[in-house]
């Protein structure tokens, strides 16, 4: 039973923006009679039942009110001794640690993890936390970390034939090209992303793409192409009932939207950005589309409303 995904990422319009992908557990009871040994050496544990919710509470609700869950489900690991699980949810705290702004903190997790995956010799799992610390060194804009960390994973993604992490890590390794202005070569990778993940059933890692290649065109400018990816990445979004991301792809749709002259629809396209923002605890986000709104408003003549906020 697989516990952890690459990880994919979206830029802000305001600055980068990171979120993760969850995998829900379904557990199966036999209904005809008590569970042989074999099955119920195959159910998760309680272990796993804690680290999969905290998985589900992360992508609909944000990381900080995931991270209790986190840590209850390392302490069961740790009591277990599970070494992989313990990797595998240290390395989900050190992604909360960097959602909230602490890098320090989430590059001592997520070093641990990755030290403890090596170990393992879980060549997937290495792949994956290699992708986490390079979204790390990307967002402290440490680009050479960054790069070196992303292609590391990508060559374990090819070498195991792995599409999902392969198509992750070029996603998160073109957001490092977005940031050096070399859009003509993240355009490419991102589109190489999505090829990969139609080879799997990734909806998560194809909107977080989608959203992506909406940033390279609002970057330059091109409001109603980066406008018409950022409703399909929506859309994606919604179907996942991801409020982090229906949060982002919202607030860079209001970007686009008041770059097209649409104020009132911008305004409108930030509030319910705002609201999302707020249930998921996101407070960069929060403060991006804040002044989103303050621009919209100024723009149409509300000064002081504009100012207030």
């Amino acid at each position: 039973m697989s516990r952890d995904g690459a990880l994919v990422t979206r830029q802000s319009v305001a600055g980068p923006s990171s979120r993760r992908l969850a995998f829900l557990v379904v557990v199966l009871v036999a209904a005809l009679g008590p569970a042989s040994p074999a099955e119920l050496e195959a159910q998760p544990s309680a272990a796993d039942r804690e680290l999969a919710a905290a998985r589900e509470i992360y992508s609909t609700e944000g990381p900080r009110a995931a991270l209790p869950r986190y840590e209850r489900a390392l302490a069961l690991y740790r009591d277990a001794g599970d070494r992989l699980g313990e990797a595998i949810t240290l390395g989900y705290i050190g992604n909360c640690h960097k959602r909230f702004g602490d890098f320090e903190r989430a590059l001592e997790l997520l070093g641990q993890a990755l030290e403890m995956k090596r170990e393992l010799g879980d060549e997937l799992e290495e792949g994956k936390t290699l992708s986490h610390l390079g979204l790390v060194y990307w967002e402290t804009g440490a680009y050479d970390e960054a790069i070196e960390h992303f292609e590391g994973a990508i060559e374990i993604g090819r070498s195991i034939g792995h599409a999902q992490l392969e198509g992750s890590a070029l996603n998160n390794l073109s957001l490092v090209y977005d940031e050096l202005g070399d859009y003509k070569r993240s355009l490419e990778q991102y589109r190489r992303a999505l090829e990969l993940y139609a080879e799997t059933d990734f909806p998560q890692g194809e909107s977080d793409t989608l959203g992506n290649i909406g940033g390279v065109h609002l970057l330059l400018g091109r409001y109603r192409e980066a406008a018409a990816y950022y409703e399909r990445a929506y859309a994606l979004s919604e179907e996942l009932g991801s409020k982090p991301s229906m949060s982002q792809d919202l607030g860079n749709l209001a970007i686009c939207r008041l770059g097209l002259g649409e104020v009132d629809a911008a305004i409108e396209t930030f509030d319910r950005a705002l609201v999302l923002a707020r249930e998921a605890g996101l407070a960069k986000e929060e403060a991006d589309w804040l002044k989103g709104k303050a621009e919209a408003m100024v723009r149409s003549g509300r000064y002081d409303l504009g100012l207030e906020l």
